[in-house]
């Protein structure tokens, strides 16, 4: 009996335990970005990362899209050591991956409404993505499995960031 009341109650509290994990998440990213990218707090911005290891960060400027990448490791009192690639305007996937109307605005994973009919397929690693822009106002943001069928992100546009973010790690 004292199981079932414990499930019981554990399964009240899960939601309230979930709100709580998306703020730190945002609450991590937001500090990341006004401790180290100070410069670019007034640019849209993609930022994911897999598993709180592995950062992908692209900035949206007037003529290009900066990527940066590092690695939670290298995160000290000055800024991480970071992997730097720039692709120059016009690229179409960019163009449609900073593209605030391809997006939903609110949180998603997977015990949202998003999922209410279940997933078809999720494995890999925990990853965390979203669009800020200028304003700081999240569009897309997601905390979900590194590959999840639905996924609620342009399936190009999310494949881009996530080969990317692996590549990167390579060099």
């Amino acid at each position: 009996m004292k199981k079932i009341l414990l499930i019981f109650v554990f399964l009240l509290l899960l939601p309230f335990v979930l709100s709580a994990q998306e703020s730190v998440h945002y609450e991590r990213i937001d500090k990341l970005l006004t401790s180290f990218f100070k410069e670019d707090l007034n640019e849209n911005k993609i930022v994911f990362t897999i598993n709180d290891k592995l950062y992908l960060i692209i900035v949206e400027k007037k003529d290009a899209y900066e990527h940066y990448y590092f690695e939670a490791d290298t995160i000290t009192d000055k800024k991480p050591q970071v992997k730097q690639m720039i692709i120059f305007k016009p690229n179409n996937l960019l163009e449609t991956a900073f593209n605030t109307n391809n997006y939903h605005t609110g949180y998603i994973d997977f015990f949202s409404d998003f999922y209410k009919d279940g997933v078809e397929f999720s494995i890999g690693n925990p990853t965390y993505f979203v669009l800020l822009d200028k304003n700081g106002q999240k569009f897309g943001e997601t905390e979900l499995s590194a590959v999840v069928i639905p996924n609620p992100i342009d399936k190009e546009v999310y494949n881009y960031i996530l080969t990317t973010t692996i590549a990167m790690m390579q060099y």
